[in-house]
C-alpha cells in the first residue's frame, strides 16, 4: 500500500531488472548502508517501508507491474514494453523531501533510459 503520491517509471536497458536491483540495494536501508553504501536505498532510504524505491524482482513481475501502471486503459501513457524493462517506483518520502531529481540523476547515470513516466 502507498501512503501518498509516488512516481512510476519504466526503465529500459540491458538486463534492466537485475541491474536496477543492484542499483537499489537491499530492501532494508540499514543493511544496504553496510553491504553497499552507494545504492539508492543506502543513500535515500529511512527504514524498510520508506526505502526510497521499488523495482521489479523478475521479468515476469516487470511485465505485470508495468501493465498495472501503464496499460492502454490507464490514464497514463502506454509503456514501450521493451524486452529489457523494469518498473521503478519512487516512494512518497522522496517526493516530500524533494529528492526526486537526485534519484533520477542516479538512474540516468547508471545508463538506464526512462521510456514511461
Amino acid at each position: 500500500m502507498c501512503s501518498d503520491l509516488l512516481v512510476a517509471l519504466e526503465l529500459c536497458g540491458k538486463n534492466a531488472v537485475s541491474e536496477f536491483r543492484k542499483k537499489m540495494g537491499p530492501s532494508q536501508p540499514s543493511i544496504a548502508k553496510i553491504e553497499n553504501p552507494q545504492t539508492l536505498r543506502a543513500i535515500y532510504g529511512k527504514n524498510h517501508s520508506k526505502n526510497a524505491v521499488h523495482g521489479s524482482n523478475s521479468k515476469e513481475s516487470a511485465t505485470r507491474e508495468l501493465q498495472f501502471f501503464f496499460h492502454y486503459n490507464s490514464l497514463l501513457k502506454s509503456p514501450a514494453m521493451f524486452k529489457y524493462s523494469s518498473l521503478c517506483l519512487i516512494k512518497p518520502h522522496i517526493l516530500k523531501e524533494k529528492k526526486i531529481g537526485e534519484i533520477l540523476n542516479c538512474i540516468l547515470a547508471q545508463g538506464f533510459e526512462i521510456s514511461s513516466l
